[in-house]
Formats: C-alpha cells, sequence, structure tokens
C-alpha cells in the first residue's frame, strides 16, 4: 500500500506529464494558455520538492550577445532536474523563486545541500500563487496522513556485464552477439477472420547463464498489423520475475529460466476474455555465434547512466521510419525503466545530463545507435 507522500508525489508526478502534453498539443497564438500551463507545471515542481522526491541542481553557463563589437556576456544559471520515467523535466531557480519567492528557498536548502550561495542576495518577497484550486482533496489520492517522509529510493545495482568475454565497440553491435527467443501466437476471432499473429521477443536481463528456475526478462510484443506492447519482471525480491502482457482482452505470461547455459522462455496464455482461438508455435532459440560482454546493446552515459537496447528482431528496419523497432531499458543506479519509441520510432529519454532522442537502426549486420539533442525539453526557464 502506497503511503501518504508516495501517493502525493504520484499526484505532481502526472501534473508535471499533463503540463508538457498540454505543451505539445494545445496551439493558441495569443499565448492565452501558456499562463495555466506554466502554473500546473510550477506548481508540480514545488510540490515534488516539497516532498523530497530526488532532484538534480546544477549551474549552467550562458553566453549572452550584446552587441556585435563587444564580446559576449557569460553569466550561470541554476537548474533543477527531476528524472521521472526516464524524461527529464528541468525549472530554472530564477522560475521558482519568482513564483514562490523565500518558501522555494527554504525548502531546497530544507531538502538538499544547497544553501543560500545558490540565490544571491536576500530580498523581500511576495510569494504568488498560481489561481488554481484544487476542490476534493480525496479525489487526487491525498491524504492527511501524518507521512511527511520522503520516498524512501533504495540503490538499485547496475546490470553487470560478463568479463568473461570482451565488450562491444561504443554504439554498434553485431547481429550475431545476441541473445533471445522468439514465440509466435496465431489468434482468430470467432468470425474466422484472418488470423492475427503476436510475435515474442524475450532477452534475459542479466548475463548470467548459471542454472535459475527463473529469471529477469524483459520482453517486446508486435503483432501482424502493427501494434506493439512491452513488459518487464518486476522490480522485487518478493514478487514472481514472470512478465504479464494484455492485448486485444488476452493477458500472456512470459517467463525465463537458464539451463546447462541455455536460455529458456515460455509464452501462456492465462487470460482469454473474447474466448479467441489460440495457437502457440514452438519457440525459437537465437544464441550468439559470437559472445560479447552482453547479450544486448548498452550504451553508457557520460554520467555512468546506462541504456540497455534490446531490438525486436534482427537486421530488420521500418519501411517508413528506417528505424528498428526496439524496446530499452533504462537504470542509473537508483532506478530501471522499460522504455518503448515513440510514433516516429525516436526513443526520447533524459539521459547524460539533458533531452535526447535515441534513434536505433540495422546498417549491414550491425545494429547502431545515435543519440542526438532534441529541442523538445521539458523545460520552463
Amino acid at each position: 500500500m502506497q503511503t501518504g507522500n508516495e501517493r502525493r508525489i504520484e499526484f505532481y508526478k502526472n501534473i508535471l506529464r499533463k503540463a508538457v502534453d498540454l505543451k505539445r498539443s494545445i496551439i493558441n497564438t495569443e499565448g492565452a494558455d501558456v499562463y495555466e500551463r506554466e502554473n500546473l507545471y510550477l506548481l508540480a515542481f514545488m510540490g515534488l520538492i516539497r516532498e523530497g522526491y530526488p532532484m538534480e541542481i546544477r549551474k549552467d553557463e550562458i553566453s549572452e550577445s550584446i552587441q556585435d563589437d563587444r564580446p559576449d556576456e557569460v553569466f550561470t544559471e541554476t537548474k533543477i532536474t527531476f528524472l521521472i520515467d526516464g524524461n527529464g523535466y528541468e525549472c530554472t531557480f530564477t522560475r521558482l523563486e519568482e513564483m514562490f519567492g523565500s518558501e522555494f528557498r527554504s525548502l531546497v536548502e530544507e531538502k538538499t545541500e544547497y544553501h543560500n550561495d545558490l540565490f544571491g542576495e536576500e530580498e523581500n518577497d511576495e510569494v504568488i500563487m498560481p489561481d488554481i484550486t484544487f476542490t476534493e482533496k480525496k479525489d487526487y489520492g491525498l491524504d492527511d496522513e501524518d507521512d511527511d517522509k520522503p520516498l524512501d529510493l533504495e540503490t538499485l545495482p547496475i546490470i553487470q556485464n560478463d568479463d568473461r568475454y570482451p565488450d562491444d565497440e561504443p554504439f554498434v553491435k553485431s547481429y550475431d552477439t545476441f541473445l533471445s527467443n522468439k514465440h509466435l501466437a496465431e489468434v482468430t476471432a470467432k468470425d474466422h477472420a484472418k488470423p492475427i499473429t503476436y510475435t515474442f521477443h524475450v532477452y534475459p536481463i542479466n548475463m548470467s547463464t548459471e542454472d535459475a528456475l527463473i529469471c529477469e526478462i524483459a520482453v517486446g510484443l508486435i503483432t501482424s498489423d502493427n501494434r506493439y506492447r512491452y513488459a518487464m519482471s518486476p522490480i522485487s525480491e518478493t514478487k514472481s520475475k514472470n512478465a504479464s502482457i494484455k492485448i486485444d482482452g488476452i493477458e500472456f505470461m512470459v517467463r525465463g529460466s537458464w539451463k546447462n547455459g541455455e536460455f529458456l522462455s515460455r509464452v501462456d496464455v492465462v487470460e482469454n476474455e473474447k474466448e479467441y482461438t489460440i495457437k502457440m508455435r514452438k519457440g525459437i532459440h537465437v544464441a550468439p555465434s559470437v559472445r560479447t560482454s552482453s547479450f544486448y546493446m548498452r550504451v553508457k552515459s557520460e554520467r555512468g547512466e546506462i541504456l540497455n537496447i534490446l531490438p525486436l528482431g534482427r537486421l530488420y528496419n521500418n519501411e517508413e521510419t528506417g528505424i528498428a523497432p526496439a524496446i530499452a531499458i533504462f537504470e542509473n543506479g537508483k532506478e530501471r525503466v522499460l522504455l518503448s519509441q515513440d510514433s516516429e520510432g525516436k526513443l526520447p529519454l533524459f539521459f547524460g545530463g539533458s533531452q535526447k532522442d535515441i534513434i536505433i537502426y540495422w546498417t549491414g549486420n550491425v545494429l547502431k545507435c545515435d543519440v542526438v539533442e532534441t529541442a523538445d525539453k521539458q523545460f520552463y526557464s
């Protein structure tokens, strides 16, 4: 059961996401919506600071051209970043201080190791609260419980390579070094329409090949009519390591194991709401003919974050986008998040200190990864 602190954190995270969605979807040439949207964003930002959600604070140098015949003026700007579901949400100290004044200063000093040297000289502040009213607190899962402790995020060890084998070259991995299993299911409706094929790609998450009755896995599903689903084993010592995928009213349970150095997997139907006819085909084991230290591509940022890239198929790029279908697991030593591509095939991610687009594609027999700065930033300056 979630604590009051955890529910409040989820509430503010959802508000951040919705504010960014509004930024992308609402077009108002007069800018009338900007004020309300920004207020939502700042209110959620302040809420996460108050609840003690982990944040990154950094100072960036910014140069500004004054006149053509004078050197650029250089100044520093302090920013806060929250990492949520692999995406970075940023805001400057200046904007938060303008909105919340000394309350913001006090909270940052209370929740972090940063003190007044980040703010400059003290001034008399007026706290300006957004013109927003939440009528019934209970509708948003917020209780008046006496629980003001910050969310306790335990460290989560980074997945380790198998150091008996050489590492792959950065940003590339040959097709014959991947390990995964493939399962096919043919699903037919009662009206005997043309069956839909579900293709499951199952990867072991860890590199150990020691015998294990069950192991952590990641699964990507592609249907013959180009729909995607994905799942990963729960990160827990007590929960099952099975992964569950539900589509078209059918729930599939996927499990993995190791026996005699071979990765085994199984896909079972555990729910069939519409009573489709389902035929499971024999699984296909795709073992690497050349061993490297990992079963999938691993990209490391300069800050030590890892992006694990799991292609859904070999030597195949989408005909429209030219991008390889894939899922990815982001990890930073505190969390492990399963990610999927957007409608353009890109994988948006806050990686290496800024928002990036991850572009994955096959060229010849090699999978490649491009990490590109994106202009679509979740950011208020």
